[in-house]
C-alpha cells in the first residue's frame, strides 16, 4: 500500500473492521479425532485437516493462517471462505467482517494480496499473532465501492479459471500428439511418401535378443557406495521419465557414488548408445546414453542397460519402445502385484519392427522434427502458464491501490466507515458499575 490513499479511502487497522472469534477455537488431538468420526469439517490453517462430529460454528466466516500457511509465497493463499458446521483448530485464526463497514469476501481479498513480511516470526514454522494481526494496517473504500471491486475481481478471476481451465488441456493434447506421432513412425506411416521411388530392404519383425548385444542391469547393494563426494553417477528409475529419452540429472535427483578399484558392478558402466529400461514399478521408462554423454555412470538394480548393436539406429529402436507397440509388449510382459518388474529375459524377448537403416535416420529426422514443434508449443504453454499464475497477485494489488475500479463521487466517503466503526468500539465497551451511596443515618 503506498503513502497516497484513493481519493474517498480510508486507513485503518484491521481489528477495528473485523471480529476475530479465536477465543472459540477448540484444538483437537488426532487420537481423539478418530474416535469422532463425523460429517462436520475440522479446519486447521491451509484447509480441512479432517472431519468430526460436533461443530463450533455455523456461519459464514474467513480462516486466516496462524501458523504453518505460505505467508511469505505470494503464488499461493493464506485466507480462505468457509461457511456452515464447522470446527476450526488453534492454527487458523477465526475472523468475521464488521457489518456496515466492510464485507468477508473484500476483507479475503485483501488478506490474500498482503505482505506479511514483517508481521511474521519464527524459523521453521512462521506464525502470525494476534497482536501482530490487529496491527495491519487495511484500506478501506466506502462500501459501495467494495461492492464494485468485488465484483471486478469475480469478473477476472472468473475469467482467468476459464482460461486456466482451457490451458490446463495443452500437456494432455502434446502427450497425444507425441504418441500419435510415434504409432505413425513405426507403422511406417510418417515415411509412406518418402518410400516412393526408393528401392529399399522391407519392414522385418526381430526379436530384441539379435538387436541388443549386451544385456543386464545393475548390482544390489550399493547404498554402502554413497558418498556426496564421489565421481561416479548411479543412474536410478528417478533419473527417468515417461515421454521423453533424456536422463533428468537435476542436483536434488542425482545420487553419486565412490566405488573401490575392483567392483563387481563396473560391468553397468554407461556408453553412449546404451539404452535404459526401468523395469521395477514404474515399468517402460526409456532413456538413451547420446554421443556426447562423458560422465561415469553406472545404474542400479531397476534399470536395465541394453546396448543395440551398430546396425540399429538408437534414435530408432528408443522411439520404438517409446511407442504404443513398444510399450504394451513391456506392459504385458510385466508381473507382480505390489511391485510389478520385468526381467531381462523380458527386455530380450520383444518384437521390435525394423525398417531399413535409410528408413530409421529419416524416421527419427521426421519425429525429431514433430517433437520440436510440439516442445516449442509446451514452452510458449510453460511461459504463459507462469503469466497468468502471477494476474491474481497483480489483479489484487491494482485492486488495493484504487485501480481497478473508477472512483465515484455517488459512492461517498469512507469517512462515515469511521463513525460506524467509533459507533461500534462505544458499542463494545464494558458498562461501569456505579458505586451506591451509603445512606447516612
Amino acid at each position: 500500500m503506498g503513502k497516497e490513499l484513493p481519493k474517498n479511502w480510508i486507513l485503518s487497522n484491521i481489528e477495528d473492521s473485523i471480529e476475530i472469534l479465536d477465543n472459540k477455537r477448540k484444538p483437537v488431538s488426532a487420537s481423539e479425532r478418530a474416535k469422532r468420526i463425523g460429517d462436520i469439517p475440522y479446519y486447521g490453517a491451509t484447509g480441512v485437516a479432517g472431519k468430526i462430529d460436533d461443530y463450533i460454528f455455523d456461519e459464514e466466516l474467513i480462516l486466516l493462517g496462524e501458523d504453518g500457511a505460505p505467508f511469505l509465497d505470494f503464488s499461493k493463499n493464506v485466507a480462505y471462505l468457509i461457511s456452515g458446521k464447522s470446527w476450526v483448530n488453534n492454527h487458523a485464526h477465526v475472523l468475521k467482517a464488521r457489518k456496515n463497514v466492510t464485507s468477508n469476501i473484500f476483507l479475503l481479498h485483501f488478506l490474500n494480496q498482503f505482505d506479511y513480511t514483517n508481521y511474521v516470526g519464527g524459523t521453521t514454522r512462521l506464525k502470525l499473532n494476534q497482536g501482530n494481526l490487529k496491527s495491519i494496517p487495511f484500506p478501506l473504500p466506502p462500501l459501495v465501492e467494495q461492492q464494485r471491486i468485488v465484483a471486478k475481481l469475480d469478473e477476472l478471476f472468473g475469467y482467468l479459471d476459464s482460461l486456466k481451465t482451457r490451458l490446463n488441456h495443452i500437456p494432455q493434447i502434446l502427450k497425444k500428439f507425441r504418441q500419435a506421432v510415434l504409432t505413425q513412425a513405426v507403422k511406417g506411416k510418417l515415411t509412406e511418401e518418402w518410400r516412393v521411388g526408393k528401392t529399399l530392404e522391407k519392414w522385418k519383425e526381430v526379436e530384441s535378443s539379435k538387436i541388443f548385444e549386451f544385456v543386464t542391469s545393475g548390482s544390489r547393494g550399493w547404498a554402502k557406495y554413497y558418498n556426496e563426494l564421489g565421481e561416479q553417477l548411479f543412474v536410478r528409475i528417478t533419473n527417468m521419465n515417461y515421454g521423453s529419452m533424456e536422463l533428468d540429472l537435476r542436483e536434488e535427483k542425482c545420487q553419486f557414488l565412490k566405488l573401490p578399484d575392483s567392483s563387481e558392478g563396473k560391468r553397468t558402466l554407461l556408453q553412449s548408445r546404451d539404452i535404459l529400461i526401468s523395469i521395477t514399478a514404474d515399468i517402460g521408462m526409456i532413456s538413451l546414453i547420446q554421443n556426447s554423454w562423458n560422465i561415469e555412470a553406472y545404474v542400479n538394480q531397476h534399470v536395465c542397460l541394453a546396448r543395440p548393436i551398430k546396425e540399429i539406429n538408437e534414435f530408432y529402436l528408443c522411439f520404438y519402445l517409446m511407442s504404443e507397440d513398444g510399450f504394451g509388449q513391456l506392459k504385458n510382459l510385466k508381473r507382480g502385484v505390489t511391485k510389478a518388474g520385468l526381467t531381462l529375459g523380458d527386455i530380450k524377448s520383444l518384437v521390435i519392427k525394423i525398417p531399413s537403416k535409410k528408413e530409421q535416420a529419416e524416421i527419427v529426422k521426421r519425429v525429431e522434427h514433430l517433437f520440436a514443434k510440439a516442445d516449442a508449443i509446451e514452452a510458449q504453454y510453460q511461459s504463459l502458464k507462469i503469466k497468468i499464475d502471477s494476474l491474481p497477485q497483480a489483479i489484487l494489488a491494482k485492486a488495493f491501490k484504487g485501480e481497478l475500479v473508477e472512483q465515484l463521487d455517488t459512492d461517498g466517503d469512507a469517512k462515515e466507515l469511521l463513525e460506524e466503526i467509533q459507533k461500534l468500539k462505544e458499542d463494545l465497551k464494558p458498562v461501569k458499575k456505579t458505586a451506591r451511596r451509603r445512606k447516612k443515618t
